[in-house]
């Protein structure tokens, strides 16, 4: 009785502190939140400058003096912009952590190796914990998981963190293990968020529909990472799921950004951000305004200026990618201006306040007052044709427009040119054979694109992935 009566004490003062910090986060002034950012990034560069060994050495080769560094503009200025690249094949384990020490090792969290460079995080407990406290704040204001009763079942690959202190089960890219969790305890608790990458989400989805699962039915959330996803993608989920955009009560679909080497949780959407992503896809003046010229609509996310400085810097050709730099005293891999090659912008809470106010969306307005960060996807992801360039994220957006098309693949394509002409070799399900029918009907969704070929290619004979496992993003050139 004792242990249940502490244990209901500590559950009712946690929701309490859920709730001060998103009371505090709705309430403040978002200019000071990001000034107050930008005097914590000077403290987080001489602390890294000063006492991560391979930090200090790429300065020493780079010529940068640190000491000389006391403004933003001098950081701006002179501060090396660097990729895992320069880092992580270089430098040993203790060179990459503060003072060389392996004492506060907590928990390592590993990349995919997708780019074919590994990378990994390095978090102490308290970091660790610091993580797993903001996890549980965006779950309470997204999903309300201190009012109810919540289990999560966390399906990213294996090496990749989450930190949370709901009731979870981690089942890696396992869709008959995540269903089968699911069909025991979904019973017993109000709701259950799944995590996962976008593709293990499509085929665990449509897995359950095959298995019987009634999924308009179910009281299920979506926390989705990883990967760019198009509206039309998660219309598609939505479909499936039976997603009421207007309510939000359920089947709700959002995503969350994170680096491996940097931090799980950096920045996330919102039931807000979400409507107005749709509203910039149906207003091409709102789009044009949020955006710029933009092909694709990018994701919206939420993030913290107190945790993670942004920086939108322009790449080889012109064109803005996010450059980011760690604040926290709690990082013991402390990466500055840290170029994960994903393009995008950032929109400041006044600025967005001000374009959805001058397009009549005044009720669009996040309450969270947080500056924004605008995906664009990967930079370079594209096929240069000859008289246009055709990006992933355009076949992908168009992929999604017809759903029973979409039901047929795994979501893995290839793009190349010849002659020319756009070749996509799209990899269907299993059981699903080639057909001239829906080469026919994928070549006419991509019409608009450019002049297209389409060669469907049966599960076992897409010599691009072999047995898809979902422990790495697809490359899709």
């Amino acid at each position: 009785m004792a242990v249940k009566f502490l244990k209901n004490i500590i559950s009712k003062y946690a929701s309490w502190k859920n709730r001060q910090i998103i009371k505090m986060l709705t309430g403040a002034d978002p200019e000071k939140m990001v000034s107050y950012g930008e005097k914590l990034l000077m403290k987080a560069f001489h602390r890294a400058a000063d006492r991560m060994p391979a930090y200090r050495d790429i300065l020493r080769k780079r010529g940068v003096a640190a000491k000389k560094i006391t403004s933003l503009e001098g950081f701006k200025k002179h501060v090396p912009i660097i990729t895992k690249n320069d880092i992580f094949p270089h430098y040993g384990l203790r060179q990459l952590c503060m003072d060389g020490r392996l004492d506060l090792m907590k928990i390592v969290s590993t990349s995919s190796g997708t780019s074919d460079t590994f990378s990994f995080g390095i978090f102490t407990e308290k970091g660790h914990s610091k993580t797993a406290r903001l996890s549980d704040v965006l779950f309470d204001y997204g999903l309300k998981t201190s009012t109810k009763k919540t289990f999560v079942l966390n399906c990213n690959p294996m090496g990749v963190q989450f930190p949370f202190n709901v009731p979870h089960a981690n089942t890696c890219v396992n869709t008959d293990i995540a269903l089968a969790i699911y069909e025991k305890i979904r019973g017993e608790f109000e709701q259950v968020i799944f995590i996962g990458e976008i593709h293990f989400i499509k085929k665990l989805l449509e897995d359950g529909l095959g298995s019987g699962v009634d999924w308009k039915r179910a009281n299920i959330h979506i926390v989705l990472g990883a990967d760019w996803m198009p509206e039309n993608m998660r219309d598609y989920f939505a479909y499936i799921l039976g997603t009421d955009w207007s309510r939000a009560e359920r089947a709700m679909i959002f995503m969350n950004m994170g680096l491996t080497e940097l931090e799980t949780v950096m920045a996330h959407e919102s039931i807000y951000t979400v409507r107005i992503r749709r509203a910039a896809e149906a207003d091409e003046a709102l789009r044009r305004d949020l955006f710029g010229d933009v092909k694709t609509c990018p994701e919206l996310l939420h993030y913290y200026p107190t945790n993670t400085y942004i920086e939108s810097v322009a790449g080889e050709d012109g064109s803005p990618e996010l450059v980011y730099s760690m604040l926290g005293d709690t990082c013991l891999v402390p990466l500055l201006r840290y170029n994960s090659k994903d393009g995008g912008t950032t929109i400041s809470y006044n600025m967005l306040k001000q374009i959805l106010e001058k397009h009549g969306k005044g009720e669009l307005v996040p309450d969270l007052k947080l500056p924004l960060v605008a995906m664009y996807g990967r930079v370079k992801n594209h096929i240069s044709l000859r008289d246009k360039t055709v990006s992933s994220q355009e076949v992908r957006n168009a992929l999604y427009k017809d759903f029973e098309l979409a039901s047929k693949t795994t979501g893995n394509f290839l793009m190349k040119s010849e002659n020319g002409r756009l070749i996509i070799e799209i990899q269907l399900k299993q059981n699903v054979p080639a057909s001239g029918d829906l080469k026919e009907r994928w070549e006419k969704l991509f019409s608009s694109l450019a002049k297209t070929e389409v060669r469907p290619i049966p599960f076992y004979e897409f010599k691009h992935a072999l047995i898809v496992n979902y422990e790495k993003k697809f490359r899709h050139i």
